[in-house]
């Protein structure tokens, strides 16, 4: 069984956050833990400390891009083999490539390939941060556009997309045969949001798993922090 964490590191902005968090990495012993809006505006202080943890549990980084909003880290001591890595971040240029990074490995003698991905949430580019320096609309464009020339094998996308379940990126999704985790959850889960700070109940954060995956395996899916925000 792989266990896949995936966490907004931005909402760890104090103490009793990062405790919470880095006591749920100790309780899970997860083998893969993503992370979103990594490394921009994240407290030095608490970044250091989560990194610290990680080199001591085994997990290694995997993303090398400069600035990236995303990190994959991998527990080296569970999986059979790491394939390659960033054979879909490669397809995207600079600034394009720091919202996405990934990884191809054998688990339990199972080729996966994991993408994580992080979608800007603002459509106009006045709304530029320091994390954000992109649209939606063109990191969709983009990702839409590169993700289908490229041969994955049982792939796993998983991300902050900044969009509700409904949104037109499903297709992309469907195109791959990758199907909505949650919708294979109890219906507690399904409609349940992790965002709420638009006015809007959606769950952005979501994990699309290859067909091929769901039929051979089971999903055990569990919200780790019921908070205002994802």
């Amino acid at each position: 069984m792989v266990k896949l964490i995936l966490f907004n590191i931005q909402k760890l902005k104090s103490i009793s956050k990062s405790a919470t968090f880095l006591n749920q990495i100790n309780t899970i012993n997860p083998d893969i833990i993503a992370l979103t809006e990594y490394g921009i505006t994240t407290e030095s202080t608490t970044k250091e400390q989560i990194l610290k943890m990680f080199e001591n549990k085994n997990f290694r980084p995997v993303n090398t891009i400069e600035e990236s909003r995303v990190q994959i880290f991998v527990n080296h001591t569970t999986y059979n083999q790491i394939i390659d890595t960033s054979i879909i971040q490669k397809s995207f240029q600079r600034p394009h490539n720091r919202y996405i990074t990934d990884l191809k490995l054998t688990f339990d003698d199972t080729e996966i390939h994991i993408c994580l991905a992080y979608a800007p949430a603002s459509s106009h580019t006045s709304n530029f941060s320091n994390l954000t320096t992109i649209t939606k609309e063109d990191f969709y464009y983009h990702f839409n556009t590169n993700i289908k020339s490229i041969n994955l094998t049982n792939p796993i996308f998983l991300g902050d997309w900044n969009t509700p379940p409904n949104h037109t990126f499903n297709h992309t999704m469907g195109d791959l045969d990758c199907i909505d985790a949650t919708s294979r959850t109890p219906t507690k889960y399904q409609y349940l949001p992790t965002n709420f700070s638009t006015g809007e109940n959606r769950r952005l954060d979501r994990f699309y798993i290859h067909e091929n995956l769901l039929h051979h395996h089971s999903i055990k899916y569990k919200l780790l922090q019921k908070q205002p925000y994802s």
